[in-house]
């Protein structure tokens, strides 16, 4: 009688935890699919972004007057170079630092108002 009862409660256990597993499982998934709703979702903007920039400047590498601050980014603490290639070195920066497959279409280094680099524009 004594083994019945551990057999029907190791039983229970193993129901118990089979259950948990999968609602743990389950949970999980459904987590993770909600981030990946959101990321595609954040990155899908990100897209009709660039292309949006891409169409205001008809594809031309020249600078524009003023860079849109909806369409662009800042970078500050970025060194300064004598003779440097600040297009070059933000190319570099988003490729190789932020991992990004996004070329910029325009690049600035504004005057220094301190002691450190400018800050540069890049739309």
């Amino acid at each position: 009688q004594l083994n019945s009862k551990v057999d029907n409660l190791r039983s229970s256990l193993e129901k118990l935890i089979t259950n948990s597993g999968e609602a743990l499982k389950a949970e999980i998934e459904k987590k993770a699919k909600e981030i990946r709703d959101e990321f595609d979702m954040e990155i899908g903007q990100l897209r009709s972004r660039v292309e949006a920039v891409e169409a205001k400047l008809g594809g031309s590498s020249s600078k524009p007057c003023n860079f849109d601050p909806d369409e662009s980014i800042i970078v500050s603490g970025l060194p300064y170079e004598e003779g440097e290639n600040v297009q070059e070195k933000v190319q570099e920066l988003l490729v190789d630092g932020l991992n990004c497959d996004i070329e910029a279409v325009a690049v600035e280094r504004t005057k220094p108002r301190g002691r450190g680099p400018g800050v540069v524009k890049v739309q």
